[in-house]
């Protein structure tokens, strides 16, 4: 009976969720809303939401919560880390343990920047991201068989993102994305906070 509690109690919050997003008349209030509610409401402190842009391949940094720096206008290659790998695959994808990859990919980066110089590795806008990430979380935005873009979630905690948080996060990626194309005219309002 606690599982099926439990249950229940995700179904009640994700009604919610979905009723808060759904009260959204601008893409900036929108967004803004979901980051604020997956923190607020999901722990979720440290996220980001990335637009598609199909044909030239790129997603591209529309919101972020949780990061010193809010990132937006940073791209990310389709195919490109597990934001770009999600956007190609159309796929949730989860990484746990990941602070050892991620001071490799840092080793490899602070070499390339003292053999090649700072300004020949980082001309671009830097995507938000924690330096001690253990866990990962990116799901696409998905609508009526359109690629949106992807809504990323990580977290210093390696045991952070189950299946449970899998599941919670597709299903409000998929209301977020239909939200998105719904109010995507209104991207002058689109500039949340971090």
């Amino acid at each position: 009976t606690s599982s099926r509690l439990f249950i229940d109690q995700d179904l009640v919050l994700l009604r919610l969720l979905a009723e808060r997003l759904n009260r959204s008349e601008l893409l900036g209030e929108l967004l803004e809303t979901a980051l604020q509610l997956l923190d607020d409401w999901l722990g979720f402190h440290h996220a980001i939401i990335l637009l598609a842009d199909e044909r030239n391949g790129k997603l591209f940094t529309i919101a972020s919560r949780g990061y010193p720096e809010n990132g937006v206008g940073s791209e990310v290659g389709f195919g490109a880390g597990l934001i770009g790998m999600v956007a190609r695959a159309r796929r949730a994808l989860r990484l746990s343990a990941i602070d050892h990859s991620l001071r490799y990919a840092r080793a490899v980066r602070d070499r390339a920047e003292a053999v090649a110089g700072t300004d020949a590795v980082c001309r671009e806008i830097p995507l938000p991201g924690l330096p001690c990430a253990a866990c990962q979380i990116a799901v696409p935005l998905v609508t009526r068989g359109r690629m949106i873009g992807v809504l990323a979630v990580e977290s210093t905690d390696p045991l952070a993102f189950m299946p449970r948080e899998d599941t919670i996060l597709t299903i409000i990626a998929a209301q977020l994305a239909t939200g998105i194309e719904q109010l995507g005219g209104d991207t002058e309002e689109s500039s949340p906070t971090t």
